[in-house]
């Protein structure tokens, strides 16, 4: 985990959405029904839509060209349409088997997983679609317990199921298990070339594992097939901008959002870009139309907060940026925002509590450190003359700043090689107390299989600032890479968790070595 700032802004796809196909364009000719299926196979959905439009004018009733029309239907998100036609065959005898998981299919995707779960009741037999629906049910009912147990059960009885196996990676990635993920969608590539689940798996993974441009390289080729994607087109959009690309990132951004422009994800991105340019009028507009959507996205109470703030309206900003934490949100620039219109409105002592972990972490900002710096003294903190000093120095140029940009760039990359090298020549010129030039060496021996050379520079980081969190995850996670899981491991990770409640990564870990411990023989 590098501790420069990060602006992926993926939100994380539900387990259930995890299902839904999505790809098309290229053209065939022929028979329009065996056309459309030949554009189905290679994902090509344009161009079946268009061969299956005349192969229905012929002969409307063929239940083979009703299957196609609901199998279009899902790909394409439109969930009444594939409940249409799979209705149709669930209680033919010859099409049931294959028509009512994905009935069961189309009625999760609308939204009511209650009816597909009493749907899958009456399927004629198991099926790999079935199970892995009835996951996805599952999860979306919070019964993570059932829907782990039924995933391995059924993961035993069709292990070369794209849909369990599209399942099974997320839930490596959601316990931090990268590696096992990583396998998971090398093979489902290996066995689907070019199908956008398995390539938009492959690019999770990617972004997990910080290599932006195998990200891109994957989400670019789910647009290939499908230009309209959405959640591949805000991946593309949230990777530019990471790159420092604002326009290539807008145009992403705004081609998901007209696919659906009441979308919270989409809406989103575009409003953070919009403040990000002070386009407050702009960010404004956008997040009218999503107030209802903040308990399933409190990402967007943090931008009303931050609005709220830049329009010099405190209580407002106080207000939803306290819903947002209450959410169990944990951003840098909420926290620091916070803090200042707290501030502002004379709190002082809540400015101190909301701002300290800000303050005392390692890599804080020039502006927390400033209004740190302010609070203490006008709070007779013994600490005052610390945060003065520390805030006086960050307003100084960084004299490896150059050097860690370019290890940044080929981490994004994925070149944790050269990274390596780069952090190397810089501890070896007399840099071994910079706690991000150590953390973030630490991070690259670990990803080269150097644990114990990782937990040799986290544990320099962590004398350096033993109360960071992300020092703490590092040098926790490192341990337990290096020496499995032990007390002094548990003890890190809860201690950066606690410190750190929001952080994504560091939850990550802590889930990892938690179904770790889960798994040991009693």
């Amino acid at each position: 985990m590098i501790t420069v700032k990060q602006h992926f802004k993926i939100v994380n796809l539900a387990l259930a959405a995890a299902l839904m196909v999505n790809a098309g364009c290229s053209s065939i000719g022929g028979d329009p029904a065996k056309a459309a299926q030949a554009a189905m196979d290679t994902f090509d959905y344009e161009t079946a839509r268009v061969h299956l439009a005349n192969a229905l004018k012929e002969n409307a009733n063929d239940p083979a060209l009703i299957f196609l029309e609901g199998q279009l239907a899902l790909a394409s998100g439109d969930a009444e349409r594939a409940k249409t036609n799979f209705e149709r065959l669930a209680r033919d005898p010859q099409w049931a088997d294959k028509a009512v998981p994905l009935l069961a299919k189309a009625q999760l995707m609308g939204g009511n997983p209650e009816l597909a779960l009493q749907t899958l009741a009456s399927a004629p037999k198991p099926s790999a679609m079935g199970h892995a629906v009835s996951v996805s049910c599952k999860l979306t009912q919070g019964k993570g317990d059932e829907a782990e147990a039924e995933l391995d059960s059924a993961l035993a009885a069709f292990p070369d199921s794209l849909d369990l196996g599209v399942i099974d990676g997320g839930r490596a990635l959601a316990k931090g298990e990268t590696d096992r993920a990583q396998t998971v969608a090398d093979r489902l590539l290996a066995a689907h070339a070019n199908n956008p689940e398995a390539l938009m798996l492959a690019g999770r993974v990617a972004l997990v594992r910080k290599d932006l441009d195998k990200a891109a390289e994957h989400f670019a080729a789910v647009i290939k097939h499908q230009s309209g994607h959405q959640t591949a087109l805000l991946a593309l959009a949230a990777i530019a901008r990471d790159k420092g690309d604002a326009k290539t990132a807008t145009e992403y951004a705004k081609k998901a959002y007209s696919k659906s422009p009441g979308n919270p994800v989409a809406t989103y991105f575009l409003a953070e870009m919009a403040l990000d340019s002070n386009d407050l009028k702009g960010a404004a507009k956008l997040l009218q139309g999503v107030e209802e959507a903040q308990n399933q996205l409190p990402a967007l109470a943090m931008l009303n907060g931050l609005l709220a703030a830049r329009q010099n309206n405190h209580e407002q900003a106080i207000a939803h940026l306290q819903r947002y934490f209450s959410l169990g949100g944990d951003d840098e620039r909420a926290r620091l925002t916070l803090a200042a219109s707290l501030y502002a409105g004379g709190d002082k002592a809540n400015a101190w509590t909301t701002l300290q972990p800000l303050a005392d972490a390692a890599n804080a900002s020039a502006p927390a450190l400033k209004l740190a710096a302010a609070l203490a003294t006008e709070l007779k903190l013994p600490t005052a003359s610390n945060y003065a000093a520390r805030s006086a120095k960050a307003g100084t140029a960084d004299p490896i700043s150059a050097e860690m940009k370019a290890a940044d760039a080929a981490i994004r990359a994925g070149n944790w090689k050269k990274a390596d090298g780069i952090y190397a020549g810089l501890l070896s010129q007399g840099h071994g107390d910079n706690v991000i030039l150590l953390n973030n060496a630490a991070n690259a021996r670990l990803e080269l299989g150097d644990a114990a050379g990782a937990i040799a520079l986290a544990r320099k980081a962590q004398a350096v600032a033993p109360k960071d969190p992300i020092v703490l995850d590092t040098l926790g996670w490192a341990l337990f890479k290096g020496q499995g899981d032990s007390p002094e491991v548990t003890q890190l990770l809860g201690e950066a968790v606690r410190l750190s409640p929001g952080n994504a990564e560091i939850q990550n870990h802590v889930n990892a070595v938690a179904h770790a411990r889960s798994r040991k023989p009693a």
